[in-house]
């Protein structure tokens, strides 16, 4: 399938026959047979054909990231000809599986909710050591902003026993206190 010619027939006298073949993908060199034949006269010639291998590469659709302190999926897609290793340089950050197979794939990389108030990074790496072939993606998350936001500054009650809602909005923890009786 990786060969095709521009004929497979012709009569007697000289033609060219125009022998294609496809990108070699592969880390493996391949080899392949055309036989020029006929059966009448019980003729054959045979020409080996031989394509070297194709370079080992695994290759992402990107290399950086950048996600909110509030974490979330960063999606990477990988094309390799070559299996590889999934290594995730911190804790904080993880994805299903630890290693990949050749062909074309789609991973979800999860980053969990950020407490610091710096920005961090974390690096993804795909590599096989045997054909020493590496390629990074590099998430960086953005810094913790603290903030605390209410809904109203003053609530005012009847007489009667009664409750009201405030809305809290917060990027931290929070503790309440009341300094009534």
């Amino acid at each position: 399938k990786w060969i095709t010619l521009s004929t497979a027939n012709g009569s007697s006298g000289t033609q060219d026959v125009t022998v294609t073949v496809s990108e070699n993908t592969t880390v493996s060199e391949r080899t392949a047979t055309i036989v020029v034949s006929n059966a009448t006269y019980g003729t054959s010639k045979k020409i080996d054909v031989t394509q070297r291998s194709g370079e080992p590469f695994v290759r992402l659709d990107k290399s950086e990231e950048t996600v909110t302190s509030d974490g979330g999926e960063v999606e990477v897609f990988v094309n390799s000809n070559i299996d590889y290793e999934i290594i995730i340089s911190e804790s904080w950050a993880s994805t299903q599986v630890s290693s990949g197979s050749k062909g074309e794939a789609r991973y979800t990389i999860n980053v969990e909710n950020s407490p610091e108030i710096e920005p961090r990074s974390v690096v993804v790496t795909f590599s096989n050591s045997k054909h020493n072939v590496t390629e990074t993606l590099t998430i960086t998350q953005q810094k913790l902003v603290p903030s605390i936001e209410v809904d109203t500054e003053s609530i005012n009650f009847p007489v009667d026993k009664s409750n009201q809602d405030i809305r809290i909005e917060s990027t931290i923890s929070w503790l309440a206190e009341c300094d009534a009786d």
